[in-house]
């Protein structure tokens, strides 16, 4: 029940991963899709399931499962939604709350 427009926040995650790593390797820009999601085109995003397998292997490869969860705490800490610009672990909905 998290908030999913005009994404899911995992794909959030995914860009801002796809950020960094476009810093310190150059190479994965080439990608149509890669470049539309850096330059958080979502208008016209067209994603094929390969497309979807190739993003999350480029941002999730080489690390450890401690490193993945400690990128993924710290990046919940400070993310922001574009639109609202509260961070992602705020926007709740009521029955999320309730059921604690």
């Amino acid at each position: 029940m998290w908030s999913e427009k005009p994404l899911p926040f995992q794909a959030f995650f995914i860009i801002d991963r796809l950020e960094e790593l476009s810093k310190s390797n150059p190479k994965i820009k080439p990608s149509p899709q890669v470049e539309q999601l850096l330059q958080k085109n979502f208008t016209n995003l067209q994603l094929s399931e390969k497309d979807v397998m190739y993003i999350a292997l480029l941002t999730e490869s080489n690390i450890t499962q401690p490193e993945f969860n400690n990128m993924a705490e710290m990046w919940a800490k400070t993310a922001k939604h574009p639109q609202t610009h509260m961070r992602f672990v705020q926007m709740i909905y009521q029955p999320m709350i309730e059921s604690f």
